[in-house]
């Protein structure tokens, strides 16, 4: 990461924690995410505008697998742009959701997945059908990430790196809250306790 990147982490979803939790902040000029109403799918799209502000930096977005599918308008805006690099977060897609559908729905996953019926769409295929460079992140086969990093290595194409995550792990990431007895209204707790699984809510 250099001090002139510009980071754009997608507005909802698993990427949304993953991407601040994960990333090296202090280390990019700025950082971008419209995460106030969860928004999923916007970081092409704003990734399109960092590149118009600043045409020389290199911009490095992260979005999930769910959120991409959403998404496909914007891609072929950035397609070519060798300075724009977009981190795709592939856990089966929607994987917060079903986080809160197994928490308050009793595992009723309607309208997100089920495996081996209604898979997403093929990252690689929708990637490469636009002209994008693709990768598949591993720790094992993968170019070094310097390389996978450099726009100089194709100057007409951007850039998809798909990174696969178990869905079944516990997230480390939790949203929680406290009933406030006074105004009769949930609190959410500080930032510091929701990142260490599932909490109960005090209801």
């Amino acid at each position: 990461v250099a001090d002139t990147d510009i980071l754009v982490i997608d507005g909802g979803g698993t990427a949304l924690y993953s991407g601040f939790q994960a990333a090296p902040l202090e280390r990019f000029r700025n950082v971008v995410s419209l995460n106030a109403i969860s928004s999923m799918g916007t970081a092409p799209g704003q990734m399109i505008g960092a590149l118009e502000a600043q045409p020389k930096d290199r911009v490095i977005g992260i979005i999930g697998d769910g959120s991409f599918v959403m998404a496909l308008n914007a891609l072929p805006s950035i397609s070519s742009n060798s300075n724009a690099f977009l981190i795709v977060i592939t856990n089966g897609g929607y994987l917060a959701i079903r986080h809160t559908q197994e928490r308050f729905l009793g595992s009723r996953f309607d309208g997100t997945w089920n495996p081996g019926k209604n898979d997403l769409p093929s990252v690689r295929k929708i990637s490469e059908s636009l002209g994008f460079r693709y990768f598949e992140y591993s720790m094992e086969s993968s170019p070094p990430v310097e390389e996978m990093l450099n726009p100089r290595i194709t100057p007409n194409a951007a850039t998809v790196i798909e990174v696969y995550t178990d869905p079944s792990q516990e997230p480390f990431w939790s949203v929680d809250s406290e009933f406030d007895h006074r105004t009769g209204k949930p609190v959410p707790l500080p930032l510091s306790i929701m990142t260490n699984g599932f909490g109960a809510i005090d209801a």
